[in-house]
């Protein structure tokens, strides 16, 4: 059943990807990926904008100190939310 979802998720991802317009920063990519699926982890973010993991830690960690998003729920089964700002 895992690998079911974990495909599920993984293609909607990149589906999603082909459609966030490259012309954006980083972080109102972050943003939008979030929007869009928000149970997505820091790797996936990492893979589909082709940043480092630590690179996708650092923009989250100022998103968060700047209140554009919050993380509901624990580390793995938790979601972003998307505060309005």
């Amino acid at each position: 059943m895992r690998d079911i979802s974990t495909n599920t998720t993984q293609e909607t991802t990149q589906e999603t990807t082909q459609e966030i317009n490259i012309d954006k920063s980083i972080p109102d990519k972050i943003i939008e990926f979030m929007t869009i699926e928000p149970n997505i982890t820091a790797k996936q973010l990492a893979d589909n904008l082709d940043i480092s993991f630590d690179g996708v830690r650092y923009h989250i960690k100022k998103l968060r100190s700047d209140g554009r998003i919050a993380r509901e729920g624990s580390t793995k089964s938790g979601r972003w939310i998307i505060l309005k700002k």
